[in-house]
């Protein structure tokens, strides 16, 4: 079985495959890289003095608290490469505060997967947080490779778009995007991918990997307004600009869901794409100034901020 976005997607970039390689390999631009970059230190105590509250870990790892719950969005926490066999791929920028596990909560309501690349899903990560998880939250497919790599079956929580889960009147719900799957040559779609809704007192919206359609503003109906939206914001190109927002897009979802405040994820950690590691944040901030829009924020790796 084979899985398909709802609108019909082009995965290939549409022009001859040479320019692309070339682009990336000899014609991007220079100092894509930070040498060094100085995000924060992790102060878990203004984390757990809020009953609301976030912390960007870098790319699209984000640690929310909603009501007092606990979750955390595809975490990736460890250093290295983010591909096949843990050699190939890009390496995580230098950051001046490497994390850990140990600075985290020890108990954590859902570990939330948007799909199974490897800068989303980590599997050294997902087994050292299984002992103090409650639940992994998935897209249909995704938990039988966590199975494979000793996750317990009752943990696991697999929904295709739309599944909600309960947790005491407070609903997980797995909404779609438009993006792919795969971490070989041979599982190309077989596994769903997806956005994550969290309903409860506060709503909030976490993006995964996607490119523009019209299914947020459905989902934005549905689910909204949301208190906060955690949006792809980088590692953009013109050659995958059906399956990944440019951030004038990442502006445009977070009108669609109807949103109060919107945070740009997806950025500061790896070389993914032919941008300067800070194109994606200065091009959303233009474009919410033009849209008026006020309800936004640019956190620092590693800050804590309220919603």
């Amino acid at each position: 079985m084979k899985f398909k976005n709802k609108r019909k997607t082009n995965l290939s970039t549409g022009k001859n495959p040479f320019d692309m390689y070339m682009d990336y390999f000899f014609r991007g631009v220079k100092d894509k890289n930070p040498q060094n970059y100085k995000n924060k230190g992790l102060d878990m105590r203004e984390f757990e003095d809020r009953e609301d509250a976030g912390v960007l870990l870098g790319h699209s790892t984000v640690l929310l608290k909603t009501e007092g719950r606990v979750f955390i969005a595809d975490p990736v926490l460890r250093e290295g490469r983010v591909g096949p066999l843990g050699v190939l791929g890009p390496k995580n920028f230098k950051y001046s505060h490497k994390y850990t596990l140990d600075e985290i909560p020890k108990e954590i309501e859902g570990v939330l997967i948007s799909h199974n690349h490897y800068d989303h899903l980590d599997y050294r990560t997902v087994k050292l947080l299984s002992s103090r998880t409650k639940k992994f939250f998935v897209p249909e497919g995704v938990g039988e490779l966590l199975l494979k790599k000793g996750i317990a079956r009752d943990k696991i929580v697999e929904l295709g778009w739309y599944g909600e889960y309960d947790i005491e009147g407070m609903k997980v719900v797995l909404t779609p995007t438009r993006h792919f799957s795969g971490r070989g040559l041979f599982d190309g779609n077989k596994t769903l991918w997806g956005s994550w809704v969290i309903k409860g007192r506060k709503s909030i919206f976490f993006s995964g990997d996607t490119g523009y359609c019209e299914e947020f503003k459905k989902i934005g109906e549905r689910y909204g307004p949301f208190d906060l939206t955690l949006i792809e914001c980088g590692a953009y190109s013109k050659y995958w600009s059906s399956i990944h927002l440019m951030p004038e897009e990442s502006v445009r979802v977070g009108r669609d869901l109807s949103s109060k405040l919107i945070i740009p994820i997806h950025n500061r950690k790896y070389d993914l794409s032919l941008h300067r590691w800070d194109e994606p944040l200065k091009r959303f901030k233009k474009e919410v100034t033009l849209s008026g829009i006020e309800g936004y924020k640019i956190p620092e790796i590693g800050e804590v901020w309220e919603y």
